[in-house]
């Protein structure tokens, strides 16, 4: 069975409006003192759960505010007071590489974009059905909206939600 503070979490990641720009700030999460390997482990799920990249060995990085989530989660994985957590700015300084450089590579949008491209094609024909005179019946409409919510939902559960600057107008 799915906990309930997985289930909350998938629901505020889905429906929750994430159109507020993103005003710069990160926040970054570096691993320190002493945990287990299984604690190390579950906290880096977690974090790639929340949409976290590793940056470098040991810090986690989110561009916006994920303090709620970084909470929930070191208390779950009981690393309170193992994590330094800090927030930032991308200076910009010349000659130091931008952020926006190794997005593709931090998260996993390849992944994310893939899902969603799978989710386009499998419902290419449904929209097509739709731009048709003849309606399907209302239990086939209800069965063939469920699917296509589920498959939505877990096609945005894949996506790191970075900010449009990060990922591009295409995203």
């Amino acid at each position: 069975a799915l906990p309930i503070w997985r289930f909350l979490r998938a629901h505020q990641r889905i429906y929750a409006n994430n159109t507020a720009r993103w005003d710069g700030q990160w926040l970054l999460a570096s691993l320190h003192g002493t945990a287990t390997a299984a604690q190390k482990s579950a906290l880096k799920k977690e974090f790639r759960w929340e949409g976290f990249a590793p940056l470098a060995p040991g810090l986690f990085g989110y561009p916006g505010d994920k303090r709620e989530a970084l909470t929930d989660m070191l208390l779950r994985t009981r690393m309170s007071g193992k994590v330094i957590v800090l927030s930032a700015t991308d200076t910009g300084l010349p000659g130091a590489r931008p952020i926006e450089e190794i997005t593709a590579d931090a998260w996993p949008l390849r992944d994310a974009a893939r899902t969603y491209k799978k989710f386009i094609a499998r419902f290419e024909e449904l929209r097509q059905l739709l731009s048709l005179p003849a309606r399907a019946d209302s239990a086939r409409a209800f069965t063939l909206r469920t699917l296509l919510i589920h498959e939505y939902r877990r096609a945005l559960l894949n996506d790191p939600q970075l900010p449009a600057s990060l990922v591009g107008d295409d995203w």
